[in-house]
């Protein structure tokens, strides 16, 4: 068992030999217990250890000092009450039977103990050694199939998993070196280690990461780091099939074991011409180990032909003070330029944009200041029109203009790890803090030059046990003679709960709301509540307004089945969304309500998107509206809101 209090932090542990492993008697004393007694695998006693060690790391941790409040107990309940349920017995008298076997272990827990939340402050593992020197970094990679973080010496099952692993090609360690954002010499920082976790974390072909301290037996004030890392399968292949289109696409998130991603795409759509089409895209994630990313990709189809290039360089909590990047945009010809590019235009449009940005940040060196660090952004943005058939018209997005944009931010920025809220199983950093920006500029035309100016400020924070809240208001628009112009006012909130437990299943709640409204917006600058702006599965041309309150609540049970690798979870969910012009009566002009369920399939160990597979009922909506939908979709995973800062840009109006 492991102890966890304000001053110490301790454990035993029995190892062959009879030799055990200690930290320095400040800032305590870990011992570290194998639950697998002499393993015959190819890792030496010390790693055994610490592969016990990550377990005791992610969901052992026990409060045992309430002064302490940096974790949180796990939420193993109501064990005794499941073991003696009698769905266990009617679950037991299932197993002669195929079909029932393997329904009623999905829809029955067995003797096992529920597996709680994590809810552990990220840097909480790290600050036992904060101040002690780096010794030697070795890196682990385990096989895409069958070890987990858990449990390291779990080998892969049945041929799929085995094939896997045989076509994967890991990554070169000096990729993986270049990653690191710490060098032999350096001293340990909790709040770096945590970032460098969710840095390696955040790439695309990595599944999951864990970085282990452990004592050096050369020096007891030196630790030596053991980063061992869990890839993704890089290749993908999807598809799409509907009435009206085709398509399929080949992917791969690391080439070459190099970090370099690359998707081709091609697709029929008998309906438009062209009739065949396609893009590509080729992006690193990391440039050379200088957390620069850069890509390029190419489109041609009936919606848009045109190519796009980027690099960019964003802010990192505890290491970098600077970020930046440039970007550009040709395209020969684009029917769909509006902002949800739902409408076609009658003449397509050609343009080039530009866009560049710089930021640097202070570091505020009191850790304690509530302020955080100050971050100054500047921004130019240029776009050129070819062509233009609606250069014609007054207060158009289809102008040729430069807007210059300058920001000053605090940005206040910490980590906290969880499981089972966007992920199927992973180590989730979840940050939480807040961010304030307030931003002026200039929005040049040939004949006009218009001020602009917003103010918008975020803050989440962690409750107890894991629950987390984040709120945000914007306030931003053009001045033009003397009134605002493409004007927003944002208010949102998010929500999701702690585990809530129902008939002995561990349920997350989801709360989400938004109100926004315009003001004096372009023509072509209008809201919608279709699918994921208002509600899901909904779709229609004809509901448009200009001010938008909307709803979204939803229940999330993540099924402890699950078979090579692939992992399900079931939702429940309500949506409503109110459409309008005139803010006084947005409860009453548009109002549009579905309710539905649905189920989630993702497997970690793929680059694939979550496959969704949902029932909707839209009770309340126009007469000319499918009110059943049957939908079967794919999705890429919900990631959480920064707040570091970055490209300054104006308050979100879609």
């Amino acid at each position: 068992m492991i102890l966890v209090s304000s001053h110490m932090v301790s454990a035993s542990n029995s190892r062959s030999g009879g030799r055990d492993n200690f930290l320095p008697a400040n800032p305590g004393q870990i011992h570290l217990t194998s639950s697998k007694p002499n393993p015959a695998d190819s890792l030496s006693a010390p790693e055994k250890a610490e592969n016990d060690y990550i377990r005791s790391r992610y969901i052992q941790l026990k409060i045992m000092d309430n002064r302490c409040d940096t974790i949180r107990k796990s939420s193993d309940k109501n064990l005794e009450s499941v073991n003696k349920n009698g769905l266990t017995t009617l679950k037991s008298r299932g197993e002669n039977n195929f079909l029932a076997r393997n329904f009623l272990s999905i829809i029955i827990k067995g003797d096992q103990p529920l597996k709680g939340q994590m809810a552990v402050n990220s840097s909480l593992y790290f600050a036992p050694f904060d101040g002690r020197k780096i010794g030697n970094i070795r890196i682990q990679q385990l096989g895409v199939f069958g070890p987990t973080l858990l449990d390291t010496l779990r080998q892969a099952s049945g041929w799929l998993e085995k094939t896997g692993n045989t076509m994967h090609i890991k990554t070169t360690e000096r990729k993986l070196r270049g990653q690191l954002l710490f060098n032999s010499g350096d001293l340990v920082n909790p709040q770096l280690m945590a970032e460098n976790e969710k840095f390696i974390r955040d790439l695309p072909y990595i599944q999951d990461v864990a970085i282990i301290l452990s004592p050096s037996p050369l020096n007891e004030n030196t630790v030596d780091v053991r980063v061992i890392i869990k890839e993704r399968l890089e290749y993908g292949i999807s598809g799409d099939l509907s009435a009206t289109s085709t398509d399929w696409e080949v992917t791969n998130q690391n080439m070459f074991g190099l970090g370099h991603q690359f998707s081709a795409m091609v697709e029929n759509t008998p309906t438009e011409l062209p009739k065949w089409g396609g893009r590509f895209r080729y992006q690193i994630s990391d440039l050379d180990g200088k957390f620069i990313s850069t890509g390029i990709g190419y489109t041609n189809d009936y919606r848009k032909k045109g190519w796009n290039t980027f690099i960019e360089k964003r802010f990192i909590e505890s290491k970098e003070d600077w970020a930046g990047g440039i970007s550009f945009d040709r395209a020969y010809s684009d029917y769909f330029q509006t902002p949800y590019a739902y409408t076609m235009l009658d003449t397509a449009v050609s343009y080039f944009n530009t866009d560049l940005w710089y930021g640097h940040r202070f570091r505020n060196e009191n850790s304690n200041s509530t302020i955080g660090n100050v971050i100054l952004t500047g921004r130019y943005f240029h776009q050129n029109y070819y062509h233009n058939a609606y250069s014609q018209f007054p207060n158009t997005i289809f102008r040729d203009h430069n807007f210059v944009l300058g920001a000053i931010g605090l940005s206040k920025r910490e980590l906290f790890k969880n499981n089972q809220v966007y992920g199927y199983g992973i180590t989730e950093d979840i940050p939480y803090g807040h961010y304030a920006e307030l931003a002026a500029g200039l929005d040049v035309e040939s004949t006009l030059t218009r001020p602009y100016f917003h103010f918008n400020y975020s803050q989440a924070s962690i409750f107890d046990r894991g629950a987390y809240f984040k709120w945000q208001v914007g306030l931003g628009g053009f001045l033009n003679n003397s009134r605002v112009q493409q004007g927003a006012i944002l208010l949102s909130t998010n929500y999701f709960s702690n585990f809530l437990y129902i008939n002995r299943h561990p349920y997350r709640l989801f709360v989400n709301m938004e109100l926004l409204s315009g003001i004096n917006r372009f023509q072509e600058e209008y809201l919608m509540i279709n699918r994921k702006f208002g509600v899901r599965d909904y779709f229609s041309l004809d509901t448009k307004g200009t001010k938008r309150l909307k709803i979204n609540v939803e229940t999330v049970r993540f099924w402890g089945w699950e078979k090579a690798g692939f992992r399900v979870a079931h939702y429940f969910f309500a949506d409503a969304a109110c459409l309008s012009t005139d803010f006084s009566k947005i409860l009453d002009d548009q109002f549009i309500g579905g309710i539905g369920a649905g189920i989630r399939i993702y497997n970690e160990s793929l680059v694939f998107n979550v496959l969704e597979i949902r029932f909707s009922w839209i009770p309340i909506a126009p007469h000319n509206t499918t009110p059943v939908i049957f939908n079967i979709f794919g999705q890429p995973k919900a990631r959480f809101d920064d707040f570091l800062g970055g490209k300054p840009q104006e308050i979100p109006y879609r």
